[in-house]
């Protein structure tokens, strides 16, 4: 038979339980006054949205720029400069490089916005159309990058037969 604890605390054993732990909690079987391991349930850690895990995964990373210092490098040495370039010579060189993308890239997307279409090649040789060197420079190598890909479209089918 089951005793009810509410009517009858002197009789049911957990409601003698539950005052004994009130008015001693620590238990004369533990001497050092510490809870005991058994007595403790383990704690679950749930991971939720503030979570530093997540947080990271969160943000957007920023791309990296390309270090361009060993290719300036190698393209001052082939110009004629000494074979061991000074550092702040490549610095100050891959910055003006790095200015000089950013405001070609800049232009081209106005141009992009203007058009409403995406950022294209078209959208770039609009940008330099006013430099004729370097206009025909990048069409140029546009027009090699689809000669080299009509000729890999060809070799994959050629294999592709055998």
């Amino acid at each position: 038979m089951r005793a009810r604890c509410d009517e009858c605390s002197d009789q049911c054993s957990r409601s003698a339980r539950i005052k004994a732990m009130a008015e001693n909690p620590n238990p004369p079987h533990n001497p050092t006054g510490r809870p005991s391991k058994e007595c403790e349930a383990p704690k679950k850690y749930v991971r939720g949205p503030d979570d530093e895990i997540y947080r990271r995964k969160r943000e957007p990373k920023k791309p990296k720029p390309p270090d361009l210092s060993k290719d300036l490098q190698q393209m001052m040495y082939g110009f004629g400069d000494a074979q061991e370039v000074d550092a702040e010579s490549v610095d100050m060189v891959e910055k003006l490089v790095r200015q000089y993308i950013d405001e070609l890239l800049q232009e081209a997307s106005a141009i992009a916005s203007i058009r409403r279409c995406p950022l294209d090649s078209g959208c770039l040789l609009y940008a330099v159309r006013h430099d004729r060197l370097k206009f025909e420079r990048a069409r140029r190598l546009l027009e090699m990058k689809e000669v080299i890909r009509d000729a890999r479209k060809k070799a994959d089918e050629v294999e592709g037969v055998d």
